[in-house]
């Protein structure tokens, strides 16, 4: 179980979330979806 609470961010046009699926991939972040868990190590 995670120790931080879930973070929901709504409402989001399609538009505004392309623009940080972009902004992501330019950072070496790939987003597949819209629902997800990642960790950071270290």
């Amino acid at each position: 179980m995670s120790a931080c609470a879930t973070q929901t961010f709504q409402p989001i046009t399609q538009s505004r979330f392309d623009c940080l699926v972009q902004k992501a991939a330019a950072s070496g972040i790939v987003i597949t979806g819209i629902e997800g868990q990642t960790s950071k190590d270290a």
